[in-house]
């Protein structure tokens, strides 16, 4: 895939509504006030190996956080 292809790709792909609403509901679900990071977090606060699945519910929404930022990062350095 050449790198105008994938600029146009990602221009169309965060310029639809669909993806606004895939973002909207990926950071309801998981970002610091969603329901499943919550539930998540209070699920391996009441484990006893806490810290672990605690570094794992986190690891999981620094990741999830870094898949919503990669169109718009890879556009600004296709766009330069």
């Amino acid at each position: 895939m050449s790198d105008v292809t994938l600029q146009d790709d990602l221009d169309a792909l965060v310029s639809s509504a669909g993806y606004e609403r895939f973002r909207a509901h990926v950071i309801d679900e998981w970002g610091p006030a969603g329901e499943r990071f919550q539930s998540a977090v209070k699920a391996a606060a009441f484990n006893p190996d806490a810290t672990a699945d605690l570094r794992a519910v986190l690891f999981a929404q620094d990741e999830i956080a870094r898949l919503l930022t990669w169109p718009g990062e890879t556009l600004a350095r296709l766009r330069t």
